[in-house]
């Protein structure tokens, strides 16, 4: 968050924030935590909340939105775990319209 927070600011670009996961409290609960975050930068920012599958998601919010750029997180899971469930920046990254900000 901090990377594409700083970055914005420094252009003087909007940031979207979003999260796919389950309509429950824990979007609401990470979104408002991404907007306290936020504050804190002089940025125009949008928050956005949807489900389904993560990797489609992401993908079909950047076409629907045109977006120029995504930050996106990498954490590390066991070769197992990536072979048998997939890996939703690997997935992303091979198929995003736009160039990746990979954040570790």
């Amino acid at each position: 968050m901090r990377e594409a927070a700083e970055l914005a600011a420094d252009l003087g670009l909007p940031l979207a924030v979003l999260h796919v996961g389950k309509d429950d409290g824990a979007t609401h609960k990470v979104l408002e935590e991404a907007r306290r975050y936020l504050a804190a930068y002089s940025i125009a920012t949008d928050f956005l909340a949807r489900s389904g599958y993560p990797n489609e998601t992401i993908l079909d919010v950047m076409a629907e939105n045109a977006y120029d750029l995504l930050f996106i997180g990498a954490y590390g899971h066991s070769r197992i775990i990536e072979m048998v469930l997939g890996s939703t920046t690997e997935y992303v990254l091979r198929n995003s319209p736009s160039p990746l900000f990979l954040c570790r």
